[in-house]
């Protein structure tokens, strides 16, 4: 893992030399192991941590025992196998300025990840057998007129369109009628039964 982590920032340490010359290379000054030791307490905010004492000689400071250290450590292990994603998300643009403006929040990383092991690798999960997908395009057919209604409103952005008589307009020009609705939407829970909010969407609406 530290081989590849080393490898990723020596390409890009090549590149960046290539891009902006030497002067803005990652190497330009090297850091000796005192240096990274401090860095290291800087990184974690020891000095807020750790019990604010003093010590007569500074090998004693670092011999003190502190509940945090257990936890970096624990933390510190838990996510090595992730290090490398974190470095290609966070060097993702797109990925690493929404997730800084908490546009993206951890969840819904997780989720997407999890979303996706769980897909079968021949693709996604059947939703129709080919019988039953003569009998959807029936269905679609038939209420043609309200599938191109919601297309229609869905178009709304809410500041020029999207008014009662925008939406009043468009019942009557689709001819919506309430009977017609109330036989959709029963029919629209046999369809859409295990599917997920977008696989709904693109069936029904597209």
């Amino acid at each position: 893992m530290m081989d590849k982590i080393v490898e990723w920032f020596e390409k890009k340490n090549i590149k960046r030399i290539k891009d902006m010359g030497d002067f803005w290379s990652m190497k330009k000054r090297l850091h000796d192991l005192e240096e990274f030791y401090d860095f290291i307490f800087q990184y974690f905010e020891l000095d807020k941590l750790l019990q604010d004492r003093d010590y007569e000689h500074k090998r004693d400071f670092y011999k003190q025992k502190h509940e945090v250290l257990n936890y970096f450590e624990l933390l510190l292990t838990e996510i090595k196998p992730y290090l490398f994603l974190a470095l290609e998300m966070s060097n993702n643009g797109d990925i690493d300025k929404k997730f800084k403006k908490k546009e993206i929040k951890e969840n819904s990383i997780v989720n997407m990840i999890e979303n996706f092991i769980r897909l079968r690798r021949t693709g996604r999960n059947r939703i129709y057998y080919p019988h039953e997908r003569e009998e959807f395009e029936k269905f679609k057919e038939k209420y043609s007129n309200i599938v191109e209604f919601l297309k229609h409103i869905d178009s709304f952005d809410g500041k020029t369109t999207g008014s009662i008589l925008d939406h009043g307009k468009a019942i009557i020009e689709f001819k919506i009628d309430k009977k017609q609705l109330r036989e959709y939407q029963l029919q629209l829970n046999h369809w859409v039964r295990d599917c997920s909010r977008a696989t709904k969407y693109r069936l029904i609406r597209i």
